[in-house]
């Protein structure tokens, strides 16, 4: 594959196989911005259209027959009811079961320390790929080291305990079912 530097306007090749981002290009630009290399897309292998992604500003090429049915990034096949929902991603993408959503592999299973937790709302409303999910709702702050990609997510399961019962409505054989 043929490679143009943007600043420097060389052109040199490289094997697609060692970049995610070039999986299916004939010709594509790089760049490095923020200390971060960026590959964008150029000209694409037959049956593949060249995509924008607006969350990294770059093109990538995704299969023809999926371009104007599916939306989710980097989605391979996307579910035949919901098209805010992925079935298959594109290869070294893998798939959030949770949101339907494709994110970039990793080595390792990135982790985050929790430092900070605050806005406790009990009766929160949050839209995730058109649907609507209600309860509680609350902001996290943590630390990590991982490389967490983009729209990654994690499964955070949350206990609650009931402190006060108001005297009289104490009925410890109904008490689970709060």
């Amino acid at each position: 594959m043929i490679i143009s530097e943007e600043n420097s306007k060389l052109s040199f090749c490289i094997d697609p196989k060692n970049h995610d981002e070039l999986t299916n290009c004939l010709k594509s630009t790089y760049k490095i911005k923020n200390g971060y290399e960026i590959y964008n897309c150029t000209e694409c292998n037959i049956n593949y259209n060249l995509t924008y992604n607006k969350y990294t500003d770059t093109y990538f090429c995704r299969p023809m027959n999926e371009i104007n049915q599916c939306s989710v990034l980097f989605c391979e096949t996307c579910n035949n009811n919901n098209i805010f929902i992925c079935e298959k991603c594109l290869s070294n993408y893998e798939l959030i079961g949770l949101t339907g959503y494709c994110v970039k592999k990793t080595k390792e299973i990135p982790f985050i320390i929790w430092k900070d937790i605050y806005r406790l709302d009990m009766n929160g409303e949050k839209i995730i790929n058109n649907k609507y999910f209600y309860g509680p709702s609350l902001i996290m702050r943590g630390i990590s080291s991982s490389q967490i990609n983009t729209r990654h997510a994690f499964l955070i399961y949350l206990t609650f305990q009931i402190k006060n019962i108001p005297h009289g409505k104490r009925n410890y054989k109904n008490a689970c079912n709060l």
